[in-house]
């Protein structure tokens, strides 16, 4: 697999990636494995069609099917070769895909930006303290306890799902 990346704005990249033909016969081939498993043909039992037969049965469907499997994966590796950290899906473009050549195709991609934070060490920070004071906090704490509403204590045993936090000791 062949990659290359070309930088766009700080933000974007386009990756032009060549895939060698034996990659993408290896993955047609799983495809019309696992298609044969599924497929039910008079004739045949379900499982038992020939390949060459599966093949023509999948027709131009066989190759998008390949694709997205080739995909996908290509360009995890990719990624993966090229430390890229994409921030979403790419956009695929000039798809070049014909039997027994490489394929072909650009992927553009946004990638999260390289920041580098410089200048904070050293800094002074100064934490400021609130003074609460008596006369503040009072009459809030009046309406409060005025908007509760009023406690009563038990009267009866307390039955199953019930709790209290009355003290029980008298």
């Amino acid at each position: 697999m062949k990659v290359n990346v070309t930088e766009e704005p700080a933000w974007k990249r386009v990756l032009a990636i060549e895939v060698e033909p034996e990659i993408v016969d290896r993955e047609k081939e799983a495809v019309i494995e696992a298609f044969r498993k599924k497929l039910n043909l008079p004739g045949f039992r379900k499982g038992k069609v020939p390949k060459d037969l599966a093949r023509k049965y999948l027709g131009r469907d066989l190759e998008g099917e390949v694709l997205q499997r080739v995909i996908p994966k290509v360009l995890q590796e990719a990624f993966l070769e090229k430390d890229l950290r994409p921030i979403g899906d790419p956009a695929i473009g000039d798809l070049e895909f014909e039997e027994g050549r490489p394929l072909s195709f650009t992927a553009t991609v946004e990638i999260a930006p390289q920041i580098e934070i410089t200048g904070y060490k050293g800094l002074a920070v100064t934490r400021e303290v609130a003074e609460v004071e008596d006369e503040t906090v009072t009459p809030r704490w009046t309406l409060f306890a005025s908007s509760a509403p009023p406690s009563r204590k038990p009267t009866g045993p307390l039955g199953s799902g019930t709790s209290s936090m009355w003290p029980t000791s008298s």
